[in-house]
């Protein structure tokens, strides 16, 4: 199979419709896709035409629950070893990806964010 994609997210699998869109794009054109996330109480099936890994939380909300979910990810993206990683939001992006792997930026993310974001590099490079 052609070269791997993971998308993580931190709301519900089953509603987020731009995640899907996303996945199913980098599917159609050869990628293997998993789309990481979190279970909720009750999960709805999926049908999708992507590996979904769903990981179980013991916190719900608050710093704990971030804490949790980031080192959940961590562990998650170390054993999937993508060659691109999607951060649908920025409390997904890991700062700890395993070398090797390319960080494309949320599509979400505030023009705010992306310019503070240049600045930041910007001022890395001096």
């Amino acid at each position: 199979m052609g070269p791997s994609v993971v998308l993580s997210v931190i709301n519900d699998l089953h509603s987020d419709q731009r995640v899907h869109r996303t996945a199913t794009l980098w599917a159609e054109r050869g990628y293997r896709v998993v789309v990481v996330g979190r279970t909720y109480p009750n999960p709805a099936p999926l049908d999708r035409p992507y590996e979904i890994h769903r990981m179980t939380c013991s916190f719900n909300r608050g710093p704990l629950f971030y804490l949790e979910y980031q080192i959940r990810l961590w562990f998650a993206l170390r054993r999937l070893r993508p060659d691109v990683y999607l951060a649908n939001d920025l409390d997904t992006d890991h700062d700890a990806r395993p070398d090797g792997i390319h960080l494309a930026p949320d599509t979400a993310t505030s023009v705010v964010d992306r310019f503070l974001g240049e600045q930041l590099i910007s001022a890395a490079l001096r």
